[in-house]
């Protein structure tokens, strides 16, 4: 092939792995074909032995050209650089994980040479089982809302045989005109090991070209062998979906049916927010979206429903009869209203909504705060991984992040932080199984509710979605955080910010120590310590407020008071606590109201542990 034009340009990205680059490239010299060509090997910064057998190959044939990258930079960067010096008339990207057969390239060129409409061809791909590892790509929409799928996967090889047109082929071994490649711009240099074909053949197609399966042209894949494949796969697919979603016709599509669940309480204006952000952000349509309001001081039902109807929304207000609506006419983006006579808690005017949602046929429901503002395609993330796996996942909760601050993050999967927390300060983004998900975004299957119970509504405000997503774990289903669904957090629009008012300082520690009782004793030994150290700030601010709300939260724990807040009488006394120990701790417990002295304030909580401790035996 020495001083003969090339017809194809043989591309090939390496990172490492000697062994498999030796591999590949002799299975290419191996064969005879109809087609001059040329190899460039584009090692990105290869820290093995892969430079010296480079040299080597450079020096051994004609037809080899090596380019070495200063840094890591990536598929696409790497496979630019290689198509920027190629001279044939046609590119083939191929991957170093791959052994090529008899007659592969040959079969590519053919398809080309017979039609000027096809700019991309692409490989029947085989494990090294000998099964399909790919015959083209189809989309789903599932475990993403925008999911590639190889044809044929895990195929016995003597099937998908026939020459197809798809919206996409892998660049494991794929073909392109290099007139077409360098006129679309080339990939995608801000994809990093992902995507970069899938969305390059998209922009070909939108270009009016046909991009072509050949299933003549075969080779063996690993898939994926590339160290750091993976290393920005949730940042892809994010960036995937910001150019994608809504722009590509599914090949298969589930559509459950979503009801979304917003509890209101004198937030009106954040409400409207929360409605405009769902409708500007979510491409996910199968939806309805229950409002309840729980007594709010005022009743601004009239204008949210003039603010709907202005956006072309149907708005129903069920307050004043029961709704016997057909379940089967709904989940069309409609707005439903219920205002509540009495504050039922958090809990409760949930309760409330899933009834309905859950009579009329909801497949799902999400629980959104009237305090967030959505992302893109927050819900549809939620939805897409919750289907991929039904008979495993009971929950997936969003990330949270602080607004306006957005760049702060409140909830990463393992914690919540309530002031948020610089992005730069969490670990790696991922989907994880976890223990708990934030109730401010977080979507519950229909059915485990339907064979679990609702939301326990003894706690009347905070950690209804700690227990329930325990209760999940409990009963051998999973509870997953999901990065992409992201979602803005307000926080305490209803009732002020957390443990920043009296109302929020008593129900987040009677129900922290009721939930952890519940849990273990591990977990009530951490809720001991959360509420000492926050006693301790509300003693050093001298909070008069705070500081009667917290010493009722600690009574009503220890009589076993659930629910909405009740007057709780000095003569209840719990059955364990001897009557001296309890006396005392109501005297100190009086003496500290009047004057919230480091002393006083010691031996109360000294108290505390005492009876919750010499008590447990009774929490088990």
């Amino acid at each position: 092939m020495k001083n003969v034009q090339p017809l194809a340009s043989i591309i090939i990205p390496v990172f490492n792995k000697v062994n498999l680059t030796k591999r590949c490239v002799e299975s290419v010299f191996k064969w005879k074909y109809n087609y001059s060509f040329e190899i460039i090997i584009v090692d990105d910064s290869s820290t093995d032995s892969t430079p010296y057998y480079l040299s080597y190959l450079s020096k051994k044939f004609s037809n080899v050209k090596i380019l070495t990258n200063e840094k890591n930079s990536g598929f696409a960067v790497s496979c630019n650089r290689g198509a920027s010096v190629a001279k044939g008339k046609y590119i083939v990207f191929l991957n170093n994980d791959t052994v090529a057969l008899s007659g592969w390239l040959d079969a590519l060129i053919d398809m080309t040479e017979a039609d000027d409409a096809v700019a991309i061809v692409g490989s029947k791909l085989l494990y090294p089982n000998g099964t399909i590892q790919h015959a083209g790509v189809v989309f789903h929409n599932i475990p993403f809302p925008i999911y590639p799928k190889h044809v044929g996967a895990g195929m016995p090889s003597n099937l998908e045989n026939k020459v197809k047109e798809y919206k996409c082929v892998t660049a494991a071994c794929m073909l392109v005109r290099k007139k077409v490649f360098h006129d679309i711009g080339g990939f995608d240099e801000k994809f990093i090991n992902g995507y970069e074909d899938v969305d390059f053949c998209l922009r070909v197609r939108q270009q009016g070209y046909r991009v072509v399966y050949n299933p003549l042209s075969i080779l063996y894949h690993l898939e994926s062998a590339t160290p750091g494949r993976y290393n920005k796969a949730i940042e892809n697919i994010a960036y995937f979906h910001r150019k994608w979603a809504g722009k590509i016709e599914y090949d298969f599509a589930l559509k459950p049916k979503v009801s979304i669940i917003i509890v209101n309480f004198n937030a009106w204006d954040d409400l409207k927010e929360t409605i405009q952000s769902i409708f500007d952000n979510e491409l996910y349509d199968a939806f309805q979206i229950i409002i309840v309001d729980n007594n709010s001081i005022t009743n601004r039902a009239k204008e949210l429903e003039i603010f709907c109807k202005q956006r072309g929304l149907w708005f129903l207000d069920i307050s004043s009869r029961e709704a016997s609506l057909d379940g089967s006419n709904l989940f069309k983006k409609e707005v439903i209203f219920k205002r509540l006579s009495e504050n039922k808690g958090f809990a409760g005017a949930v309760n409330e909504a899933l009834r309905y949602s859950l009579d009329w046929g909801s497949d799902y429901v999400w629980l959104l705060n009237p305090d967030t503002l959505i992302d893109h395609l927050a819900l549809y993330y939620l939805i897409s991984f919750a289907e991929f796996y039904p008979k495993d996942i009971a929950i997936v909760g969003s990330r949270l992040h602080c607004y306006p601050d957005k760049e702060k993050v409140q909830f990463d999967g393992y914690s919540i932080y309530y002031n948020g927390i610089p992005e730069d300060k969490i670990g790696k983004k991922m989907i994880l199984n976890t223990d708990f998900v934030s109730g401010a975004s977080m979507l519950i299957r229909g059915d485990f509710l339907r064979r679990y119970g609702l939301l326990r509504e003894d706690y009347f405000l905070y950690f209804e979605d700690n227990e329930i997503c325990y209760r999940a774990r409990r009963n051998g289903f999973d509870v997953i955080y999901h990065p992409l669904s992201v979602v803005y957090h307000k926080g305490g629009a209803s009732i002020g910010g957390y443990l920043e008012t009296p109302t929020s300082i008593y129900y987040s520690i009677r129900n922290a120590l009721f939930f952890s009782k519940e849990f273990g004793s591990k977990s009530l030994r951490e809720a001991l310590d959360f509420a000492e150290n926050t006693f301790l700030s509300i003693l050093q601010a001298k909070d008069s407020k705070k500081l009667q709300a917290f010493t009722e939260a600690i009574r009503g724990f220890l009589v076993g008071l659930k629910g909405k807040k009740t007057e709780i009488s000095s003569i209840f006394k719990p059955s364990w606590v001897d009557e001296t120990i309890w006396q005392r701790f109501l005297t100190i417990e009086s003496k500290l109201l009047k004057d919230p002295t480091p002393f006083l304030g010691t031996t109360y909580f000294s108290l505390v542990r005492l009876i919750i401790g010499r008590g447990f035996s009774k929490f088990s």
